[in-house]
């Protein structure tokens, strides 16, 4: 778990694409309760083993794996939403062989 900033509550943080494995980069999307701002291109449901990975602090704790279906909506969901950064977006299809 990790906050988005130092004001913020920790979230729980997928991991959709180790880019840089030798420098410990990876790309990841935060879980976080819906608000009225929120980007709801994907939404979990109550229940989903949603948590690969764990981080506090800038320490990262690996959990059990999301399913293979879970883990596919969430990488869609990244591709799909307006606020996804074009550049993230190229890296992500590049390394999933989505070009």
């Amino acid at each position: 778990m990790l906050p988005k900033s130092s004001n913020d509550t920790e979230h729980l943080w997928i991991i959709v694409a180790e880019i840089d494995v030798a420098n410990r980069k990876a790309i990841c999307v935060n879980v976080t309760t819906q608000r009225s701002y929120s980007d709801i291109t994907c939404i979990l449901n109550p229940g989903e083993k949603a948590l690969t990975v764990g981080m506090k602090n800038f320490v990262c704790s690996a959990y059990d794996p999301c399913s293979p279906e879970l883990l596919a909506r969430v990488q869609k969901g990244l591709i799909d939403s307006k606020q996804t950064p074009k550049g993230i977006k190229a890296r992500c299809k590049a390394f999933w062989g989505r070009e």
